[in-house]
This record gives C-alpha cells, structure tokens and sequence, in this order.
C-alpha cells in the first residue's frame, strides 16, 4: 500500500504541485467525518478513506497548500484520491475474501459436496471444480449489456469527464486514455488503436475529431464485428445538440450510429459537487441499460444506435428512461 501512497504523492506533486500525506484515523472519531472537507484557513483539502465493510472512514488524505479558489482542482484531486487508493483498499478487501473462500474449498470440500453450475458426464476433480464454477459463474453474469460506444452530452464539462471515469470503473478496464493528452495525428492509422487490451478512450468533446479519425475508428470497429467482444471503450462527450454536431461540425452520420447516446438533464447548479457514490450507480445504470429503454420517438433518437436521458447525476439513486 504503501507503494500505492507514494505513486498517489508524486503525481499530485507533478501535476498540481501540492504535498499530500495519509493521517489513520482514530476509532472514535468514526462519525465526526462522513465526506471530504475543505479547511480554508488551513488550506488543507481533507479526502476521507473507508472500510469497505463498515463504511467508515480509516483514514484522512491530506492534501496541502490548495487555494480556495480551485473548484476544479478539488474535484480533479478528489476523484484521484477514491480512483487510486480506495479502489485498491476496495480491491484488498475483496481479494482476501476470496482468498479465503479458496483456501476453504480447497481444505474443506470434496467434489460430491459441490453444486455444479454446468452438466457434465464427467466427474471434476479437486484441482479442475474451483476453475469451472468460476468459468461458470461469469459466464451467467448477463447484468452488464455489452457496449463499445458511449456519447455523453451535458451542460457540464466537468460532470462529463467524472461520469466517464466511473465508467472506465465500472467496466474493469485496465487503461485509460484521453484523445485530447495524445499527439494530434492520433487515431489516424488503425495501428493508433492496435493492441489496446482493456482501455478506455476518452474522447472530450466529439466535435473535434476529423474526418480521418472518425473513418479510422468506424474502420476499427468494423474489424472489431469479427471477434467476439470490442477491447476498446469509446466514451465521446459533447454539449452540442446532435443536429447541430451532423450538420455543422462536420460528424457523419453513419459514425454517430454506432454511439449509444446519454442526455444527462441540466440542473440548476450544473457543476455542484457530486457523490462518488451517485456516479457510481449512474454509470452502472448506464452500462445496464438495454434497448427496451431506447427512447424511439425523442427527438435525438434518430442520430445515434440508441437514446436515453439521464434525469440526475446528482441523486443516489439515478435511474434511466
């Protein structure tokens, strides 16, 4: 962890230029702080660290010398913080529960006690079951409708690029990249999009992608019909009504096909902090949705694969329409 901590310090060193330290948190004090918070006299923006069982928070993650000023800053800082060291306290928690279950089957059990999720003539032995009801069990996970193509429009910029995170969460990919981080002659050649395993790809504002890149994708994603899934997200964002992205900015047609398409409604203070835990469940709800949702007769419907709206971000419990 350790390793995880120290990574997490130089990149906030790097690139905002803030020192950072992790505070344990006491026992007692388990319900004075339930979310970050923001000491303006100390310029100190605190991030909290939870169990994953309990829900409460272990530990603070200090962050030193931020302006008060830096809205954007904070929210950036906020969601490295629960992207990288939660979701690995997150990921050892789960991994010693597994590991425990392992230990258990393999000392305790023996293959008439377990309940086989497949038929099979054959009697498995102790070595072969574990394997088979893990291949078993993921393959009867049908809860996430497989997508490759993801457009988001909002009012929010920044809305926009913390629900894409939580995306790129969601879907267990291992990489993500941004378009606009990248050299500008990307996604010019189907070799840009060759051997990407398990990322996620970015794309800020759809708009700015040429004619040859958006060939180049179409291209990849027709090479892509072959094998069995897609290994590359695409998550574009845009604020501009879909008409207007086909007949101003120059997006084809058949390119915009390929996306399915979420609204997420404004609301009246559009870059007001947001629950990590309320994206969380939006951009499962998102990965969920599937085509009895499409919304056939709204007015968007027509640009893209498939329409959906997204009421709020902002609530705990967003839901798709």
């Amino acid at each position: 962890m350790q390793n995880i901590i120290t990574k997490l310090q130089d990149i906030i060193r790097t690139h905002f230029g803030y020192s950072s330290e992790l505070e344990w948190k006491p026992n007692y004090s388990y319900q004075s702080l339930l979310k970050e918070t923001y000491s303006p006299i100390d310029k100190i923006l605190s991030v909290p660290i939870y169990e994953p069982k309990s829900g409460h928070p272990i530990a603070y993650f200090k962050i030193h010398n931020v302006a008060q000023d830096s809205d954007v800053h904070r929210e950036k800082l906020r969601d490295l913080v629960n992207l990288s060291l939660q979701s690995y306290v997150n990921l050892m928690d789960q991994l010693d529960v597994s590991q425990d279950l392992l230990n258990y089957l393999q000392l305790e059990l023996n293959p008439q006690n377990i309940l086989r999720f497949k038929k099979s003539t054959k009697e498995l032995s102790q070595d072969e079951m574990i394997p088979a009801m893990i291949e078993a069990s993921s393959e009867d996970d049908d809860s996430v409708v497989e997508k490759h193509a993801i457009l988001l429009k909002s009012d929010s910029p920044l809305k926009l690029e913390r629900l894409a995170l939580s995306l790129h969460a969601a879907s267990k990919n291992h990489f993500f990249l941004r378009a606009d981080h990248l050299a500008k002659d990307f996604l010019t050649s189907l070799n840009d999009l060759a051997g990407l395993n398990k990322t996620t790809l970015f794309i800020p504002g759809i708009e700015s992608l040429t004619s040859r890149q958006q060939k180049t994708i179409e291209a990849h994603w027709l090479m892509s019909k072959t094998k069995a899934e897609s290994p590359i997200l695409f998550i574009a964002t845009t604020q501009s009504p879909l008409g207007e992205l086909v007949q101003s900015a120059g997006l084809s047609s058949s390119f915009l096909k390929n996306f399915d398409f979420f609204y997420v409604l404004s609301e009246a203070s559009g870059d007001s902090e947001i629950r990590f835990e309320s994206l969380n469940q939006c951009a499962h709800a998102i990965l969920k949705a599937t085509p009895e949702h499409h919304l056939k007769h709204h007015k968007f419907s027509a640009y893209t694969k498939s329409c959906h709206l997204i009421p709020s971000c902002q609530n705990l419990f967003p839901t798709i329409h």
